[in-house]
């Protein structure tokens, strides 16, 4: 990530600048509607340093400088409150039609920048499209939430949930996310009340599974969503398993449900117990979206619906989503839906995450 900061960070810096700057003259606006001129300071220091009032001692010119500004700012003394000084004035009535005038426009500063604070990409394409439309119409533009490479994850409310230790266990249990310390907590995350709601939110969830699991070093999330990728989770995790010790880069594997699963049909599904930490030496977690908001996102994005046959569209879409550790996109697959056998979805799970590490990475492998 390191290695492509400067890619990444500089059209970001380019336009937070920009509205800086745009900032800056907004609050000028008020400044003049007083008729003061943020110039008129610096005009007066380079007077005062120009022959031949360069000539005076630092002493005078000092106190002229003050006078000065006591002079430029006489005006302002007709704003003070009518109580205090025996009525109001046409200045003071201009200048508070002036303000006011600024304000009911909204010309003045405003105090969210939801676009710039939660909506930048690092997707280039999208970082310079950003930049060339910077008009100061959209500084104040509304946040909505996408789901492509370089944006923020956007907040999708799951249940984690953790499998019986057996297929004679009562049902998955609810867990909340801090207490995913997988085979260390089955136990105690069965005796969890089946009823109970704890919702996460996936747009940081790389860097909560990196505290649930107390991991040292920042790691990767791949979201898993559809069917075709749940029946074969195992085949997911081992491939994408298989790339991330290529790149030496620790990754977790999180399976996101459309509901809670039947114990007996998912394991018969998968083809393995459903423990929670399988036997491949990978770990899998499940999460489960009953408000489908992760499927509406990626139907959204890509223009995905149902089709003429009248399969649901959550029967359709087979996703891979790899989240960054700063709980950005890195990359989305649509994956095939395992027509080709398991060899062909092998090769389409590693292109996904090592083109999600490419693109987060660069070409570094790391040590």
């Amino acid at each position: 990530i390191l290695s492509k900061y400067e890619e990444e960070r500089k059209p970001i810096a380019t336009q937070n600048a920009a509205l800086s700057v745009r900032n800056y003259r907004r609050t000028l606006r008020i400044a003049k509607a007083c008729y003061l001129d943020a110039q008129h300071p610096q005009l007066l220091m380079s007077m005062l340093d120009a022959p031949p009032m360069n000539l005076l001692p630092m002493v005078t010119r000092r106190e002229m400088f003050r006078r000065l500004v006591d002079v430029a700012m006489m005006p302002l003394g007709s704003l003070v409150s009518p109580q205090n000084s025996g009525g109001g004035s046409f200045h003071a009535d201009h200048v508070e039609r002036n303000v006011w005038s600024i304000l009911e426009g909204g010309g003045s500063l405003p105090l969210v920048f939801p676009r710039y604070e939660l909506g930048f990409s690092y997707d280039s394409d999208d970082a310079s499209e950003s930049h060339a439309t910077n008009d100061e119409s959209g500084d104040t533009a509304g946040y909505f939430p996408r789901l492509g490479v370089g944006h923020r994850m956007p907040h999708v409310p799951v249940e984690f949930l953790v499998p019986p230790a057996n297929r004679d266990g009562e049902g998955w249990a609810v867990v909340e996310a801090t207490n995913l310390c997988l085979a260390a907590t089955i136990s105690e995350a069965a005796d969890a009340s089946p009823g109970c709601t704890k919702l996460t939110s996936l747009t940081d969830i790389s860097s909560r599974l990196r505290r649930a699991s107390s991991c040292i070093s920042p790691i990767f999330t791949l979201l898993a969503f559809g069917p075709a990728l749940t029946s074969s989770v195992a085949l997911v995790g081992e491939a994408a398993n298989c790339v991330a010790k290529m790149w030496n880069v620790p990754l977790m594997l999180l399976n996101v449900l459309p509901a809670r699963p039947d114990v007996e049909e998912h394991a018969k599904e998968a083809g393995f117990a459903p423990y929670g930490r399988e036997s491949k030496g990978f770990d899998v977690l499940y999460a489960v979206d009953e408000q489908q908001s992760l499927l509406k996102l990626l139907c959204d994005e890509h223009l995905l619906t149902g089709s003429n046959t009248g399969e649901k569209r959550e029967d359709l879409v087979n996703a891979l989503i790899m989240v960054r550790p700063d709980g950005h996109i890195a990359n989305i697959s649509l994956i095939d839906d395992g027509r080709g056998g398991a060899g062909a979805m092998t090769d389409q799970i590693r292109r996904s995450v090592e083109r999600g590490l490419r693109n987060s990475l660069g070409d570094v492998v790391l040590d």
